[in-house]
């Protein structure tokens, strides 16, 4: 009996010493996702700097407008040849454990993709330390591409030089498209894995769209009038274009290749939050679950205590001749 109390009392030693451990897990994991979703706010300001600035300066550019058609003409003579173009699928995976099932679902819906491609025309790019791990015994060939985040924090630098070479390719015209996998975030807060198709000819971005300065006349009375009457010397914009310094066709190119890396720092924050996120969860419950097993071994040591205590009693009461044994 005594040895069931030492076995007991070792258990909940070696519980009491976890339980810290994993509450600082947790609180990392937690810290860790409200760090990404900052930075996706932040992100997404900065994103709207080179929206508004591309849409200026697409309105002032002539050529702007014949891109679509060039584009439209490029896909047609090479038609017939896009057939023989792999596609590039990117795959964001987890880079430490105690994530419960999340390359598991990623690794699911890439083997979905799969089953649409037919043999050769797939190229597979993976990221992620578990998740390499986990297609070591894949039936299908891929690259290992190594780490685009380090404790939770993005590695910037190994993301634009990934995105530069995709797009790189995708000009030269040696991939048909580039598709994500990874986590993404949707209108609840939810992530969910999903393909994400991040560079193919449909989802270019428009080559004229309308011009982003027009001023809407002021209603008759408005604050507006009501300024002009009194003398201000703010001045009436209407319809008015920026001026832009340099080649607008060319300063526009430069534009979406930023916003193109831009929406890849994008993805990356969303798979590095849901990597936490699930983390944060699977070390939640097992917080629970450890201080629930804390206080069960607590009731045990005492009830095995003090049935050593009964049995070291009557021991004594017999050898004093108090009961008979």
């Amino acid at each position: 009996m005594a040895d069931g109390l030492e076995r007991t009392l070792q258990r909940l030693d070696n519980l009491q010493k976890l339980e810290p451990l994993i509450a600082a897990m947790r609180i990392l994991a937690l810290r860790t996702v409200q760090s990404s979703l900052n930075r996706l706010e932040r992100l997404a300001d900065y994103r709207s700097g080179f929206t508004d600035s591309l849409a200026a300066v697409e309105a002032v550019s002539e050529r702007s407008r014949k891109r679509a058609e060039k584009s439209e003409e490029e896909n047609a003579t090479t038609i017939g040849s896009a057939v023989s173009r792999p596609t590039l699928l990117v795959v964001f995976g987890s880079e430490s454990g105690l994530c419960g099932g999340y390359d598991r679902a990623l690794s699911e819906v890439l083997n979905r993709r799969l089953q649409t491609e037919s043999a050769g025309q797939v190229e597979i790019e993976v990221f992620g330390t578990r998740m390499l791990t986990r297609l070591k015994s894949a039936s299908f060939a891929f690259r290992a591409m190594g780490a685009l985040s380090q404790n939770g924090t993005p590695i910037y630098r190994a993301l634009h030089e990934r995105v530069q070479d995709w797009s790189a390719r995708f000009e030269k015209r040696d991939v048909r498209t580039v598709e994500l996998i990874s986590y993404r975030r949707t209108s609840s807060g939810a992530y969910r894995p999903e393909i994400t198709p991040y560079l193919s000819r449909a989802n270019e971005p428009e080559s004229s769209p309308p011009p982003p300065f027009e001023i809407e006349p002021a209603p008759e009375g408005s604050t507006r009038d009501r300024e002009s009457a009194e003398g201000s010397e703010k001045p009436k914009n209407s319809g008015w274009l920026p001026l832009i310094e340099g080649d607008p066709e060319r300063i526009a190119e430069e534009l979406r290749r930023d916003l193109t890396t831009i929406e890849a720092y994008q993805y990356l924050l969303e798979s590095i939050a849901a990597e936490n996120q699930a983390r944060f969860r699977l070390l939640d419950e097992a917080r629970e679950n450890t201080s629930a097993l804390i206080d069960e071994l607590k009731v045990q040591a005492q009830l095995e205590k003090r049935q050593i205590m009964t049995q070291q009693i009557q021991e004594l009461a017999v050898s004093a001749g108090l009961v008979r044994s």
